[in-house]
């Protein structure tokens, strides 16, 4: 294949609309149309409300990333399918260009943005309701059920990638499946020190699939993190906007 091309830079037009972000926005509605958090019954409830708002704050980054993400990735698939095959040579697997970068530093911005949503939840609303443990322990089972393994996962890799390497590693190239390019990731962390140690992706995952994932664990937690301090009804359209 010829790639003797202009790299694309992604910038947006004038003409392309503005980002908007649906779930953030019904989020922050139904903490604006609630008014004071129905609980904890003692004690002083501004500062449940202020996590609640950072919390959903950190969920609306991972929405922009995810959104950031499909349009870095769709100017890469972009470039790749622009591009004129050369004859004689077998089909390629495997694909870098220069916005290859550009598509994981996309994936780990969603990455950081979930571990946030995770880290404000502890830092914030743990010590706004140290003096209710029962409700703390509640909420404690909520994590686990709605993001389980996502969270963690998530932790793992932002951690390493924030202190350590960015995972695959530096100059990783996209694989090629049906004339699609995807972008894999690594199956677990398993060594924080030895980079090499961690390149097994026999699972398959990749940077699409993960974000999604973690996006779909994190709508799940705000959902029913909200619903016990704000047990009114849901704001109308908010399941529907979740694929937007």
């Amino acid at each position: 294949m010829s790639s003797v091309r202009e790299p694309l830079t992604g910038e947006l037009t004038p003409s392309e609309p503005g980002i908007y972000l649906a779930r953030r926005h019904a989020w922050i509605l139904q903490i604006i149309k609630g008014g004071v958090p129905a609980q904890p019954v003692p004690g002083d409830r501004k500062p449940v409300m202020d996590a609640l708002w950072e919390i959903v704050d950190a969920a609306g980054g991972l929405e922009f990333s995810r959104m950031e993400l499909r349009r870095v990735i769709g100017l890469a698939q972009q470039e790749f399918s622009s591009l004129e095959p050369i004859p004689g040579p077998p089909q390629v697997t495997n694909w870098a260009d220069a916005t290859t970068p550009a598509v994981y530093y996309a994936f780990y911005h969603g990455v950081y943005w979930t571990r946030t949503v995770i880290d404000r939840y502890e830092e914030l609303l743990g010590p706004a309701l140290s003096h209710d443990r029962a409700l703390w322990n509640s909420l404690q089972r909520t994590r686990s059920e709605a993001g389980g393994s996502a969270f963690d996962d998530a932790r793992a890799l932002a951690g390493i990638a924030l202190h350590k390497w960015t995972s695959p590693y530096s100059g990783f190239s996209a694989k090629v499946e049906g004339q699609k390019l995807v972008y894999p990731v690594v199956d677990r962390i398993v060594d924080r020190e030895n980079l090499r140690a961690n390149l097994r992706f026999s699972s398959g995952r990749h940077v699409e699939a993960l974000i999604e994932e973690y996006w779909e664990a994190v709508c799940r937690f705000i959902d029913r993190l909200l619903d016990v301090f704000y047990p009114s009804p849901r704001v109308a359209g908010r399941d529907a906007s979740r694929n937007v």
